[in-house]
């Protein structure tokens, strides 16, 4: 019925998944409508025919879309009922349709109290069907469920500060180990999901309850403070956890220690033994239908969390947590190819390229969670494809603004911004830098503001020489916040504008720290930044030529380019490397910071600039035809009126009156907001229906979208 109505465009879904109405009206006169009715009792009737007959557990494998109809009678049937089919029906589909199922456990768990012995179990099973799914949205729609349960299960006085020493009371009168199993499991999922969605559980805006649950999950406190490394939240130290005072009378899980870690782990509270049942709907497994053998756990286990943070740090620490994995864990232990993708990832702040190089195959990496728009976002940025890289930046801005807790998106805004810069928009460079409060101290943040703040300046030595110090008090900062990962490509540019301005000393001083970094942390990416900085500081044109043959195997489009403009510079053949710079900076849109290079760097070795030449045979008519409309698209997606696009174009308001209605006709879209709406989304491109690449000046790179009022 929902498709019908899609279809007839009664209702639109989103790419979140949200329903809106076309027409508000209807919506409101809908809820008055039903509001004379009480419905309940029907789907109560419903269900109650079907289980009459079958009995709730075979009702509910049987027709698994019967849990609508319990979902919809609420409180009208008793739990005794509704638990058995919903449980059912959520095991039966939780592998031919995952959404449904999980719908089903939502609707479980809304019948079953925290004290319910079956709680903790079902909650696992739909974190985990979530997590497999990765549905980090539907992970954090349980939080208040997860922090209920934290809640029931545990209390004590906590009037005197004390912790632990016998004053906690199990709210159970047999405690059972899996619970514990459970909960500690599931608040780990649940912090997992928080930084795919670039929200940090440790922000001063967040709910205090959440830093209390973390207080009694250690593991979970680790994987929290995770974030600061990857740009998400503020930068805390994973070891030693430091248990934080609770708020509300909740008293620990009892800890030990782990072996060779110094963590801690949830142990089995003072009581009396648990008593197993072989009652399947009182003890549920953790992950449903699991298959032959254990399922793997999706989740980094403690030694694989130190190892994702150690990547962003030192290659000593890198190398000890490194050690430490294999010995724990011989069967996860990583191959140096898993090792470099893990620390390439770590200095863009990519978190999901960091799990998937540490987790492999049992890590989830797909869905449509802010994290994985990210990393595909920074995948486009290092292959070229940056006008799909600022549609995802905007996508993520627009994300966290939506979801009513802003997300964290510094990294996105960070990249974004590089971008503009590199393209010469410096206007809307700072628009997406403003987003970012000053605190932030992350290198992808740092390389951006010491670009914007040189170029604004640009001719003025003073504030050419403000950037270059606020640069290296950028430097500092992350030194001493142990980020590392990244800290390679801010020197760069400190390097490259220091032998702009032809200032010796600078260049010592620079390449200096380079080759510090470089033997402190000893990444891939800190060798090629070596490399490039020697060419450009000791005209080393074999260092220059390793360092591009090391980028173009990575795949880094962005560095190729620098590399290529240093091979200019000192190479045997700089026509080459200049035809090579020139050509793919007009592919990425490169605007006036790499064209002056590029201008000087011909000019001191007396040859010309290549210049940008047609494609062999000449652009077709639909082509150009299409470059424009993208370019009305753009502006119209800016928000601009028939006059002011007129007069960019430099045509008549009638023309672009004419040019829209065209438009609206060939794509479908009936106003200005669903014709930016499928600009932004990509629809208009994998419909065909507008060019994908070619276009310098796409709506990704209009700068943020942000809201009006």
């Amino acid at each position: 019925m929902v498709d019908g109505l899609v279809r007839d465009r009664v209702v639109t879904v989103d790419r979140s998944g949200r329903i809106t109405f076309a027409v508000p009206a209807l919506a409101v006169a809908l809820r008055a409508l039903l509001g004379c009715r009480d419905v309940r009792p029907f789907h109560a009737t419903i269900t109650r025919v079907v289980t009459d007959r079958l009995g709730p557990v075979a009702a509910g494998a049987a027709h698994p879309r019967l849990a609508d109809h319990v979902a919809a009678a609420g409180s009208v049937l008793d739990a005794s009922l509704a638990v058995p089919l919903l449980l059912a029906a959520a095991r039966t589909s939780a592998k031919s349709d995952p959404s449904w199922g999980a719908r089903a456990y939502h609707s479980a768990l809304r019948h079953l109290s925290p004290y319910d012995p079956r709680a903790t179990g079902v909650l696992r099973e739909s974190v985990a069907l979530s997590l497999r799914n990765a549905d980090h949205v539907g992970v954090l729609a349980l939080g208040e469920r997860v922090l209920a349960s934290l809640e029931e299960w545990y209390h004590g006085d906590g009037r005197d500060g004390e912790r632990g020493g016998g004053k906690g009371q199990y709210r159970s009168d047999e405690p059972r180990v899996e619970d514990l199993d459970h909960l500690e499991w599931v608040t780990r999922a649940c912090t997992l999901s928080t930084l795919h969605e670039h929200r940090s559980p440790q922000t001063d805006d967040v709910d205090p309850r959440y830093g209390v649950a973390l207080a009694q999950v250690p593991a979970a406190t680790a994987l929290a403070a995770l974030g600061g490394a990857y740009g998400i939240g503020p930068i805390t130290p994973i070891t030693p956890i430091t248990p934080i005072t609770p708020i509300m009378p909740i008293t620990p899980i009892a800890m030990t220690t782990l072996p060779d870690t110094g963590l801690p782990r949830a142990s089995r509270p003072p009581g009396p033994p648990a008593r197993h049942t072989s009652d399947s709907s009182l003890n549920p497994g953790p992950d449903p239908d699991p298959g032959p053998g254990p399922a793997p756990d999706p989740l980094p286990s403690l030694a694989e969390v130190r190892l994702l943070a150690a990547a962003v740090g030192p290659r000593a620490e890198f190398e000890r947590t490194r050690q430490a994995l294999a010995q724990d864990a011989p069967a996860h232990a990583l191959n140096a190819a898993s090792l470099d993708r893990l620390r390439n990832a770590a200095a863009y702040g990519d978190l999901v390229g960091a799990l998937g190089a540490v987790l492999g195959e049992r890590y989830a990496g797909v869905g449509q969670s802010t994290a994985v728009q990210y990393h595909a976002m920074v995948r486009d940025y290092l292959t070229g494809r940056w006008d799909s890289a600022l549609s995802a930046a905007r996508r993520i801005e627009t994300r966290g603004r939506a979801d009513g807790a802003p997300g964290v998106a510094q990294p996105a805004r960070a990249l974004a911004a590089e971008i503009q810069l590199v393209r010469g928009k410096l206007g809307r460079a700072r628009e997406w830098l403003d987003l970012i409060p000053d605190s932030v101290s992350h290198p992808l943040v740092a390389r951006a503001r010491l670009g914007v703040r040189y170029w604004s300046g640009h001719g003025d030595q003073a504030m050419e020489a403000e950037a270059v110090a606020a640069a290296w008090r950028d430097v500092r900062r992350a030194r001493e916040d142990g980020l590392l990962a990244g800290l390679d490509r801010v020197l760069l540019r400190i390097l490259s504008i220091a032998v702009e301005r032809n200032d010796p000393e600078a260049v010592r001083h620079t390449m200096a720290e380079i080759e510090n970094l470089h033997e402190e942390a000893a990444s891939p990416m800190t060798h090629e930044v070596l490399l490039v900085g020697r060419g450009m500081a000791h005209a080393d044109a074999q260092s220059a030529l390793s360092a591009y043959e090391l980028v173009r195997e990575r795949g880094d489009v962005p560095l190729l380019v620098d590399c290529c403009g240093c091979l200019a510079e000192v190479g045997d053949d700089p026509e080459r490397w200049l035809a090579e710079a020139t050509r793919s900076g007009h592919a990425l849109g490169m605007g006036r910071p790499v064209r002056s290079r590029l201008g000087a760097a011909a000019r001191r070795r007396n040859v010309s600039l290549p210049r940008r030449r047609a494609a062999r045979g000449g652009r077709s008519e639909r082509d150009e035809r299409g470059e424009r409309d993208v370019q009305l698209i753009d502006l119209v997606s800016d928000g601009s009126t028939n006059r002011q696009i007129a007069a960019r174009l430099g045509c008549s308001e009638k023309t672009v009156e004419q040019r829209l209605t065209r438009l609206f006709k060939r794509t479908g879209c009936r106003s200005r907001a669903e014709l930016a709406a499928a600009w932004l989304d990509g629809s208009l491109v994998r419909q065909g229906l507008v060019p994908g690449t070619g276009a310098s000046e796409r709506h990704g790179g209009d700068g943020p979208a942000l809201p009006t009022g």
